[in-house]
């Protein structure tokens, strides 16, 4: 893919999309889990839900990353703050979800 076909218009909100649902994640796991399986099921999905939306938002800005479309160098530093804190939380609940958590 050539750097003409993508365009950065977009790519702060996606780094402004990606913070805000990793804030997020971390207020919802420092949450205490219901007892209520029914309820623990929904907490779940959400969760589940939650982590899906970071990988979508990381993927697509590391396709931007690697096609080097980001406008300068430095805002190429906030993008790999954001990535190695996205990377982190999603390593986090992996190692939960292998554990059984």
């Amino acid at each position: 893919m050539n750097n003409a076909a993508m365009p950065t218009e977009h790519l702060p909100s996606l780094v402004a999309a990606l913070g805000a649902v990793v804030s997020e994640y971390r207020t919802f796991m420092a949450t205490h889990a219901p007892e209520d399986p029914k309820m623990f099921a929904a907490r779940h999905a959400a969760g589940k839900a939650a982590v899906g939306h970071a990988a979508v938002i990381l993927k697509l800005l590391q396709c931007f990353h690697a096609a080097g479309t980001t406008p300068d160098a430095e805002a190429d530093r906030p993008l790999d703050e954001m990535l190695a804190a996205a990377r982190a939380a999603l390593s986090q609940y992996d190692d939960g979800a292998e554990n059984g958590g």
